[in-house]
């Protein structure tokens, strides 16, 4: 008949229509989903996220969930451009506060896990920038300093001596290094894995089983490559976090193993051989370092009112690290003190940062080992003390 559509034509037609339909639909659902999430917020987390601004909760969410493969260390960042947050090229953290490269004397690496990439803050408030800030200061000597942040999150010390000698393959070189850790070597050992990164076996799962899946089944190695290259290309939404949540609920074990005492002491001893290591490498090539004990909110004489409420509503959950914390900060006391001659204190100072909150009695932290701003200040005052008492200042 005239007038009529072949039937090829009303098929495409009808496709196109069913595919329309269908993203419509779903960009409606990944929509709903995000209004869920803003409404819905974890009950665990619900006292903690009152302490970090929404707006750069919002943007933690997007940055920090842009990883990308690290040869060696496993993980890092993506670049991204906030107005809270900006991580450059390389995967770093914006600091503010720091000399330009060109102008600087001195130039800083500060290693650490989340705490010192500064969960919770602003670029400005992190730690290297309120140190960078400090030793600027017009009344330093021995600057203009720059302070690069090389913090990443979940990271514990044997990842970051693993960066600070990539670094020294590629001969950055600088005149002083910190390191900032406790709290993710000893996560380590909860997590019944004293020395190793965090998520090891997660990620070896998926090494294994795609290899096995790569031999046995090429087609679907190649389909898995397929899709693995789409999803880098597309933006991380709404139904793309639910499906992950579910899995993760799916996969969480019935009950979760406490670690024994000699599981702490083996990440303790873990890191204290990390701490010979960096301040052999300080020795040999010209540097100096500083390894920080990490303080907690176990640390704190006296809790604030909104740390009060975090203690008791995240009650069991908190709870469950004092103890492990404990007593690996006093292992970590009894290395220090067997092992001080072993170091030159003209190149290596290893200091607990504890007392830098334990008389506060306003809000430190939002939750046992994460800091609000002012807690990234006290920090970054007691490494600028330990510098400037060490004679690392000095023109």
């Amino acid at each position: 008949m005239k007038g009529r559509r072949p039937g090829w034509l009303r098929a495409v037609v009808g496709v196109t229509v069913m595919g329309l339909v269908t993203v419509a639909l779903l960009a409606a659902l990944d929509a709903a989903v995000g209004l869920a999430r803003q409404i819905h917020r974890s009950e665990d987390n619900r006292f903690s996220d009152s302490l970090v601004p929404a707006e750069i909760g919002r943007e933690e969410t997007l940055a920090y969930a842009r990883v990308r493969y690290q040869p060696f260390t496993v993980w890092s960042y993506r670049p991204f451009a906030g107005q809270h947050i900006t991580i450059d090229a390389q995967g770093y953290r914006s600091t503010p506060t720091s000399a330009p490269a060109e102008a600087a004397k001195v130039q800083l690496f500060l290693f650490g896990g989340s705490t010192m990439l500064g969960q919770g803050s602003a670029d400005r408030d992190t730690i290297p920038s309120h140190l960078c800030r400090l030793l600027n200061d017009a009344d330093s000597a021995g600057g203009p300093y720059r302070c690069i942040n090389l913090g990443v999150g979940g990271y514990m010390s044997t990842q970051e001596v693993v960066q600070l000698l990539r670094l020294l393959e590629r001969d950055q070189r600088p005149g002083i290094v910190v390191f900032y850790d406790g709290a993710n070597d000893v996560l380590a050992a909860l997590q019944g894995t004293p020395g190793d990164h965090h998520g090891t076996r997660d990620i070896a799962a998926i090494y294994e089983s795609y290899q096995q899946r790569r031999l046995r089944h090429p087609v679907l190695a190649a389909i898995d490559g397929a899709l693995a290259g789409l999803g880098s290309t597309l933006p991380a939404t709404n139904l793309v976090w639910l499906a992950g949540r579910v899995s993760r609920v799916a996969a969480r074990p019935v009950a979760t193993l406490a670690p024994t005492d000699d599981d702490v002491r083996k990440a303790v001893d873990v890191y204290f051989t990390n701490v010979q290591v960096v301040c052999g490498m300080a020795a040999a090539m010209g540097f100096r370092a500083v390894l920080a004990w990490q303080p907690t909110i176990f640390a704190k004489a006296a809790l604030s009112e909104p740390e009060r409420r975090i203690m008791a509503h995240n009650g069991a959950g908190v709870e469950g690290f004092r103890a492990p914390w404990t007593l690996a900060s006093r292992l970590w006391d009894e290395a220090r003190e067997r092992t001080k001659r072993a170091r030159d204190p003209a190149v290596c100072r290893v200091v607990d940062l504890a007392e830098a909150v334990r008389a506060r009695t306003d809000t430190v932290f939002f939750d046992w080992h994460h800091v609000v701003p002012l807690g990234n200040r006290l920090v970054a005052m007691a490494l600028y003390q330990t510098l400037s008492a060490a004679g690392w200042l000095r023109q």
